[in-house]
């Protein structure tokens, strides 16, 4: 996502300029997706990373949550796989198949039956200060290379996430991203019909409920947050963590 610059400010619309290039700081991939699904319309997407985030993720998730993105694949390194599963349930939202390979690539691809549209930076899909290349093509013979390199690493050496086994404790991470999906999943439960949740009478829950507020990041990604710096949460956010846990379980140990 840019950070206070408007992509326009950086980039000529796809129907203007084929080709365009940009060294510096400001441009993010997540951001420069949506600019250009923005313009596409709706359109497939494959992901080709070193490393990636739940900022991203939950980021990405949100434009499929929109309608903007069809069918999804990912492709990180390797080392990454730590992190993969970490973020499974998420990654599993966002993509239909997610693949590991030694691959230092970073490219986006868009196609549609309009558009095909390729993005070559040297930015992982994480976010950070630092200047990044980034060129933006709208060329077939561009995509197709790029896209027949891509599946031949799929084909050839990639597993898949689920592949990937760590019968370890892990930290749960407590970025926004990681409590989104546990907060907008009670969200769910407490106001469905019939309702998903109940609560014990311990009085602790009803107390750590009540010093919350909802806060959100620049990625609308939902965390909950003390109503005051004497207050305590902490129950609520344990309760947040199991969620969250719980989902991600069952895609895990299958």
């Amino acid at each position: 996502m840019s950070r206070g610059r408007r992509i326009d400010d950086i980039l000529q619309p796809l129907t203007r300029q084929s080709n365009q290039y940009f060294l510096g700081n400001g441009l993010h991939t997540l951001g420069l997706l949506g600019w250009i699904l923005s313009q596409t319309g709706r359109a497939d997407v494959w992901v080709s990373t070193f490393s990636t985030s739940d900022a991203f993720c939950s980021g990405f998730l949100n434009l499929r949550k929109k309608g903007l993105i069809g069918k999804a694949s990912l492709v990180a390194d390797l080392k990454a796989s730590r992190k993969t599963i970490q973020l499974a349930k998420l990654m599993s939202s966002c993509f239909d198949n997610v693949y590991l390979a030694q691959n230092h690539s970073k490219i986006v691809l868009v196609q549609n039956e309009r558009w095909t549209v390729s993005v070559i930076s040297s930015q992982n899909q994480t976010y950070g200060d630092r200047a990044e290349c980034t060129m933006v093509t709208t060329s077939q013979q561009a995509f197709l290379d790029l896209y027949t390199g891509l599946d031949n690493i799929i084909k050839k050496v990639a597993i898949t996430a689920r592949e990937i086994r760590e019968d370890v404790l892990m930290p749960y991470s407590q970025t926004y991203g990681s409590f989104n999906l546990p907060v907008e999943a009670l969200e769910l439960l407490a106001w469905g019909d019939p309702v998903g949740i109940v609560l014990n009478n311990n009085p602790i829950n009803a107390y750590c409920l009540c010093n919350c507020v909802i806060d959100e990041d620049r990625l609308e990604n939902k965390k909950p947050i003390k109503v005051s710096q004497f207050r305590k949460i902490d129950g609520a956010i344990t309760m947040l963590m199991t969620l969250g846990l719980m989902s991600t379980y069952e895609w895990i140990n299958t």
